[in-house]
């Protein structure tokens, strides 16, 4: 008899494991690597990556300012999903490259949301050549009983860097190789 209640013990261990939500989503930059040129203007998109009962979140973003500049901070269409929010952007200081105290939460008694999609839209402008690191810190993500949500947090990298040189268009290949081929077989002729 003892076997047979090990064995139930062990099947329901390993259905309540299975059956478990998974707690080992992320939160992210949706492009971990961006190049744009000196003076473009472009977003980026936090994104939560399968969480599961994500009822708040809270961060600061750091970089180097004398490569970034952030113009704005939108919330996403991820938490709202689950109910009515309230966000706050946070505050920009782009002299020290921080955005401080950007949070949104849920407002009421409701489970949190789960899956994917855009947490934060951040719209930057490329100040001149170099590369940054876009760091995360004082992170805080909290399911629907207000205790930690364990997501792990991936930073990302903005390179700013002048334009490649133009490359030819199929055009110009196509004339090029006709008029070497005009003067191969012009060669010929005169033999």
């Amino acid at each position: 008899m003892s076997m047979t209640i090990n064995r139930l013990l062990i099947r329901f261990a390993t259905v309540a494991i299975v059956a478990a939500p998974s707690w080992c989503g992320t939160i992210q930059f949706s492009t971990s690597s961006v190049q744009v040129q000196p003076g473009t203007s472009f977003t980026l998109d936090v994104v939560a990556s399968d969480v599961f009962d994500l009822y708040a979140y809270a961060f600061d973003l750091t970089w180097n300012p004398a490569v970034l500049r952030a113009t704005g901070v939108t919330g996403g269409a991820f938490l709202p999903t689950a109910g009515s929010t309230f966000f706050d952007g946070g505050t920009v200081d782009n002299q020290s490259g921080i955005i401080g105290g950007t949070y949104d939460t849920l407002i009421g008694n409701t489970p949190g949301a789960s899956g994917s999609g855009v947490l934060v839209t951040i719209a930057f402008e490329a100040l001149s050549l170099g590369s940054t690191d876009l760091g995360f810190s004082n992170v805080i993500t909290l399911d629907s009983g207000l205790n930690d949500s364990g997501l792990t947090v991936e930073g990302g990298n903005v390179t700013v860097t002048e334009s490649a040189a133009a490359a030819p268009e199929p055009g110009t290949w196509m004339m090029m190789g006709l008029g070497l081929l005009g003067v191969w077989f012009g060669g010929r002729r005169r033999r």
